[in-house]
């Protein structure tokens, strides 16, 4: 069942508020140009919605995906492996590959890791935008040393950053508390699978990153910019973002610098 607003077409999920649903904007019929946006780790759509309603201003359709665990509860989101998180986004690709003659992913903070997988698998991809990748985070080794001492025995970890508002959520669906197994899948997935897989990415790649970034350290861009092996390449690096670039200062040119890339890779 599919609920539609004015704009867009909103994933009717059982246990999912309508802010946490995928959901998709198809601005024209027959459109042969399809952006699948990811949203980061314990994010939602919600946090997208602005780069969506741009893209869509653009002509361009847009298919949001909910990752895997996302959306509900602090203790759904523990049963979630990074191979799940992967396959939401695998099965909305694959779902419209027949459909478009075009399509880009564009990933935000470890969106832009799923982005990277799937970019390895699916060679027909047009190209992809990578937002704050997470490769190398702040306070890293403090981090994974803490994950050692606490993880047997602490079964979530409280964010800073992230007013609760409801149910453990803000307003835009980003969790309050992060389960311990959690951040170690976040982990797993850059070790075992972002780190020895871009080296085969060929794809056209826009790389966007926030010098003050307070959550993935700049140096994830310059390393992925540095190791793919995509011929069309481009790395920005912001000085006035942080983690959040798509709610950040200079949103206006970095939506623009997005929708260029794409029309660019028709």
């Amino acid at each position: 069942m599919v609920t539609v607003s004015p704009d867009y077409q909103f994933v009717d999920m059982p246990g999912v508020e309508e802010a946490d649903r995928p959901f998709s904007i198809h601005p024209k019929t027959n459109n042969k140009n399809l952006v699948i946006l990811i949203h980061g780790f314990t994010g939602s759509p919600s946090t997208l919605r602005h780069l969506a309603e741009y893209l869509a201003e653009n002509d361009l359709d847009v298919e949001v995906a909910l990752l895997a665990g996302h959306g509900r509860t602090w203790t759904e989101l523990k049963s979630a492996t990074y191979h799940d998180w992967v396959k939401s986004v695998e099965e909305v690709l694959v779902k419209n590959l027949p459909n478009y003659q075009n399509i880009y992913l564009v990933g935000y903070s470890m969106g832009a890791n799923i982005a990277m997988n799937l970019a390895v698998k699916y060679t027909q991809i047009n190209g992809v935008v990578a937002l704050g990748i997470s490769i190398h985070l702040q306070q890293e080794k403090l981090a994974r040393f803490g994950l050692l001492l606490t993880g047997n025995f602490r079964k979530r970890w409280k964010k800073r950053c992230v007013e609760d508002k409801k149910d453990g959520k803000d307003s835009q669906g980003e969790f309050l508390y992060v389960p311990i197994p959690t951040i170690k899948q976040l982990y797993k997935f850059i070790d075992e699978d972002t780190k020895k897989i871009i080296a085969s990415v060929h794809t056209p790649l826009l790389i966007i990153h926030s010098r003050h970034d307070n959550v993935s350290r700049p140096i994830s861009s310059e390393i992925l910019f540095e190791e793919v092996k995509s011929k069309d390449k481009e790395l920005f690096i912001f000085d006035k973002s942080h983690h959040s670039l798509v709610h950040k200062t200079r949103r206006d040119f970095l939506f623009s610098k997005i929708v260029d890339f794409i029309y660019k890779h028709q």
